[in-house]
């Protein structure tokens, strides 16, 4: 398991006879010092540093900012690809945790499950992301010095549509790259189910979150038509061996439409569901605001009707937030990213 750019990186030192420590001291400066200019990576002899910069370009990163937009608790990217694709990612503070930063990764240019309420499903698909364009998001970041506590696979795409996003998370959580726990890091699916029992598998520490958003089946390949084959039974019977077996928490992503899914008939299904698994209380639904997007007939639920929501969640002994949503005045709250 390695980087493409490390891998060529590699490849060329090896061509050139530099030493094998020479590589080593690359991605030290890369992960360790928070460095990706060549020139500034100074213990490596200065003819080098000129070849690399003549090779690879002016820093590591092949990756670019076309866009930066800043509100008070967020800072979104609009990165261009090699081949002029653009993607989203979402740096986040929190407020209520000192020093807490977190990042909303994409996965894909697009998505093709076409979820009504989502502007990156009204965009389509148009590729997967590669495993150095889903790590080069959090390295720009990390490069510009700023620590990153948590990371969310959150972004543009379905993640595990994208055969490259495993690879992605060992790359986050090798000790040589990034060294990240995976109680760090979460993934956000409509329940690919085949790659969700991989997932539980090979990350049993990863922190899931099942994009749900009705209760009712009929209604939900309605408002999400490329989750329709993924049936919610299905996905909760696999949460449920997740939670028996690894006894780790799993969050059930719930947006509120107003009149769409906010009603009690919705609420006491989405009790009904929970209290007959296996353990209730592992479950922990967020509750997320609808984030208005362009052409879309949907609003919010009131926040009194999410608070009321909310408390008779926890009445009966269901976990319950209402989740934050960061940077919706630049469009780079859930569900406003598009390209």
């Amino acid at each position: 398991m390695a980087l493409e750019k490390l891998k060529k990186i590699e490849k060329y030192l090896n061509k050139i006879e530099e030493p094998e420590f020479r590589y080593k001291q690359i991605l030290n400066w890369v992960f360790r010092k928070k460095t990706g200019n060549w020139n500034n990576m100074i213990n490596i002899p200065i003819s080098l540093r000129l070849a690399l910069k003549d090779r690879f370009g002016d820093n590591y990163l092949t990756i670019h900012p076309s866009n930066i937009y800043k509100s008070k608790q967020a800072i979104k990217v609009v990165f261009e690809l090699n081949d002029q694709k653009k993607i989203e990612t979402v740096f986040m503070r929190f407020k209520n945790k000192k020093s807490w930063n977190s990042i909303c990764i994409s996965s894909q240019v697009g998505c093709a499950l076409n979820c009504k309420f989502c502007a990156t499903g009204i965009m389509g698909f148009v590729r997967n992301l590669i495993t150095d364009e889903i790590i080069e998001q959090i390295l720009y970041f990390h490069l510009n010095k700023l620590n990153i506590n948590s990371f969310s696979f959150m972004g543009m795409g379905e993640p595990l549509l994208n055969p490259n996003i495993f690879n992605a998370i060992n790359v986050l959580i090798d000790k040589n790259y990034f060294n990240i726990s995976q109680r760090k890091i979460s993934i956000s699916t409509v329940g690919i189910v085949s790659k969700l029992r991989e997932l539980i598998y090979k990350f049993p520490q990863i922190n899931i979150s099942y994009s749900l958003h009705t209760p009712f089946e009929y209604e939900r390949e309605k408002l999400m038509p490329g989750a329709a084959k993924y049936k919610i039974m299905s996905v909760f019977n696999l949460l449920n061996k997740h939670s028996k077996l690894n006894k780790r928490k799993i969050f059930i992503s719930y947006i509120m439409l107003n009149g769409i899914n906010d009603t009690n008939r919705h609420l006491n299904a989405l009790i009904k569901l929970i209290k007959k698994q296996y353990y209730p209380r592992l479950f922990h639904v967020n509750l997320i605001r609808y984030n208005k997007i362009s052409n879309s007939e949907f609003t919010s639920s009131s926040k009194n009707k999410i608070n009321s929501f909310m408390k008779k969640l926890k009445l009966n002994g269901i976990n319950s937030t209402f989740r934050q949503s960061f940077g919706y005045d630049i469009n780079a709250a859930c569900g406003q990213l598009i390209t």
